[in-house]
């Protein structure tokens, strides 16, 4: 049992395959090996019959050279015959033909086995000093031999190459199959499920890759419900506050009518008024935005010329604001309530976070494609790193302040301005910080 388990890891798979892939090649290597010798063999033998005259005759000669110049091994293994005999190489040995001890130094010196060319012209030679041997090897034999060498092993590293390839195919296309499938996953369909194949680390990961996008899936489905719950909530709290607080303002406002301002009780109750009138901005952006986030907003879209509704807009407001437009014409496509709404906000905020004393700046720049609407006002609000965070809800700038801001100011405008199909940007540079609305130019007549 414990060895069947063993086999089922990917370490002992991928080993198997490469012992596999090894013992193959090498057999075919051996093979080949084997018909290069009788290649070898079989061209020597050839040569020998066609040259065996002159082989006779050059035999001859290096005899009587060295018989005639008295040579003693040593000055015959020192002597060059290459002027002589330019296709041959020639060695010369004491008469001892299989000793290690004498052909250890010539098998290190020569690239290819001395026993594969010994029969070419094996003979004994008598040296002044000792019995020997004169091997005589054809150097076309041994290029031959040399040629046919490398490329057995060429053929062998090919042959490795392709079997290792076929034995590993398997393994890589099922890798390929996870890969496809992590991609499905994580792009398409959580519940996607990878075939599990076999039983290694390979097809643990699919598995656990499957596992995962369950409960991914799970988790995802989960939060969307909680979110739902927790905007069904924010909307029911904020529907339900909103009568109640009707009725304290009515009361206080009655209270606060029946008061004389010298009276004592006058400053508490314009308190509580101010406070109340907070509450019931907070609550009603609260409302606003969790029906926003819910999609639960119905508009009405009608092409406007936004240079006209801008000019409305700044008339009613009791603080300045430079109003400047490059264009008398401006069409888009919008909600005119909830555009009111969203200029409304950024004009209030710039007011709020104004430097005192420096003004609010609004333009109007049209190009063929969009309309783009900035309001921008100078801060000592240091906003570095802030940036991303100040369309998220309930989130100021000033956070430690204690200040009149809901913090979903933003997150509405941002809102608003997406799903009626515009896009809504914010830009803070040199203690300058400019909202940025750009809507599509819209197919108006008039424009």
């Amino acid at each position: 049992m414990w060895i069947k388990n063993i086999t089922k890891t990917l370490y002992l798979i991928i080993l198997t395959r490469i012992f596999i892939a090894t013992i193959i090649c090498v057999c075919i290597f051996e093979i080949l090996n084997w018909t290069i010798d009788l290649a070898v063999s079989y061209q020597s033998n050839i040569y020998m019959e066609k040259q065996s005259t002159l082989h006779e005759t050059m035999v001859k000669e290096i005899r009587d050279k060295i018989n005639i110049n008295h040579w003693t091994l040593s000055q015959a293994q020192n002597e060059d015959f290459t002027n002589d005999y330019p296709d041959y190489y020639i060695f010369f040995f004491s008469d001892v033909p299989y000793s290690d001890e004498i052909y250890t130094d010539f098998y290190e010196e020569q690239e290819y086995p001395l026993e594969k060319f010994k029969r070419s012209i094996f003979n004994n030679i008598k040296f002044a000093d000792v019995e020997g041997i004169a091997i005589i090897i054809i150097k076309d034999a041994k290029i031959f031999y040399d040629v046919y060498y490398i490329g057995a092993w060429v053929v062998t590293l090919i042959i490795f190459f392709f079997i290792t390839m076929q034995l590993f195919k398997p393994i890589i296309a099922y890798i390929e199959k996870i890969e496809k499938g992590i991609n499905i996953i994580a792009q398409e369909d959580m519940l996607y499920k990878i075939p599990v194949v076999g039983k290694n680390e390979l097809s643990r990961l699919a598995d656990d890759i499957n596992h995962m996008g369950s409960m991914l899936y799970e988790k995802q489905e989960k939060d969307k419900r909680t979110e739902l719950s927790k905007k069904i909530l924010i909307t029911n709290v904020s529907h339900d506050l909103r009568t109640p607080l009707t009725s304290i303002l009515g009361y206080i406002g009655l209270i606060k009518e029946n008061m004389l301002p010298s009276d004592k009780s006058y400053e508490y109750v314009s308190i509580a008024e101010k406070n109340s009138l907070r509450l019931e901005k907070l609550i009603n952006d609260l409302f606003m935005y969790s029906k926003l986030v819910s999609y639960d907003v119905s508009l009405n879209m009608v092409d406007i010329d936004a240079y006209v509704i801008l000019r409305q807009i700044i008339e009613l407001k009791k603080y300045y604001v430079h109003f400047e437009a490059l264009v008398e014409k401006a069409y888009i496509t919008v909600d005119v309530n909830q555009f009111h709404r969203t200029i409304d906000n950024l004009l209030d905020n710039a007011e709020k976070y104004r430097i005192p004393g420096s003004d609010i700046y609004l333009k109007v720049i049209k190009s063929e494609d969009n309309v783009l609407i900035t309001i921008s006002n100078k801060t000592d609000s240091d906003l570095t790193g802030k940036m991303e965070f100040l369309t998220k809800r309930l989130y100021t700038a000033d956070m430690d302040k204690k200040t009149d801001s809901t913090g979903l100011g933003l997150s509405i405008v941002n809102e608003l301005t997406k799903q009626m199909g515009g896009k809504f940007e914010i830009d803070y540079v040199d203690d300058t910080f400019t909202g940025k609305l750009i809507f599509p130019t819209a197919n108006s007549i008039y424009k």
